[in-house]
């Protein structure tokens, strides 16, 4: 009978201690993972102020007729990798003039500039934005600034556009505008190529050419009226031929 006792004495004390031992780790566990939540949102939380750190995007002295701005001069909500962290749904716009991003500020009231330093990528419209830098893939090629991925295959083709503020005399009124300037290159076999007009585009693809001519003069494309749809026109179809 002592020793059923005994038994049952010994039982619940080694009962009570993995309970209170398996409490603990779970604690220890739990505080853990806080600890590590609450470090990559204090991280996230700081690299999202930061966003918004940059200057101010400058005013221009005199109403323009149109804007120097990618598509449109209106924020478009997109995708922005920003040192090291990936946010949704911020306003942005890309502005070829000053050859910056910016982003409006949350209460709308400023247009600020994202620092270079710490961007990776954007994606607006299904249009994926990088910042080439002499570093870079291609940098002995490629100038150094803000460029668009306007076609994304097996080969793709980039943009860099600039606009330069100009000014001309209308009716016998000035009138200021901005001129753009548009540089394409197609990256095929790890390198880019500059484009200079539609023979150089059939050169970068050189083994395919006279099929390329055949089915470019099919499309009814005008490379003199648009030069952006025809490049991609024909990088897409030597992507579809047997390479």
């Amino acid at each position: 009978m002592v020793q059923k006792t005994t038994m049952k004495i010994l039982f619940t004390i080694v009962y009570l201690f993995l309970t209170v031992f398996c409490l603990n780790a779970q604690r220890r566990t739990d505080a853990q993972v806080i600890d590590k939540n609450s470090e990559l949102y204090f991280k996230a939380s700081t690299n999202y102020a930061s966003i918004y750190s940059g200057k101010q995007e400058p005013k221009y002295i005199a109403k323009t007729i149109n804007h120097p701005y990618l598509d449109t001069q209106e924020f478009r909500t997109g995708t922005l990798c920003f040192d090291g962290c990936v946010y949704t749904d911020i306003p942005m716009r890309l502005n070829h003039y000053i050859d910056e991003i910016t982003v409006i500020t949350p209460n709308k009231y400023f247009s600020v500039i994202i620092p270079r330093e710490y961007f990776e990528y954007a994606i607006i419209d299904s249009l994926y934005i990088i910042c080439n830098r002499p570093e870079d893939v291609g940098g002995s090629v490629l100038q150094d600034g803000y460029f668009v991925r306007i076609y994304n295959g097996e080969s793709e083709v980039w943009k860099r556009r600039r606009s330069v503020l100009n000014s001309r005399i209308v009716d016998n009124e000035l009138e200021h505008y901005f001129e753009q300037y548009t540089n394409i290159y197609v990256y095929k076999d790890g390198a880019f190529f500059p484009v200079s007009n539609k023979r150089s585009v059939f050169k970068i693809f050189a083994s395919k050419k006279k099929e390329l001519k055949r089915k470019f003069k099919k499309s009814e494309i005008k490379y003199n009226i648009d030069p952006e749809k025809a490049i991609v026109a024909i990088t897409g179809f030597y992507d579809e031929t047997d390479n």
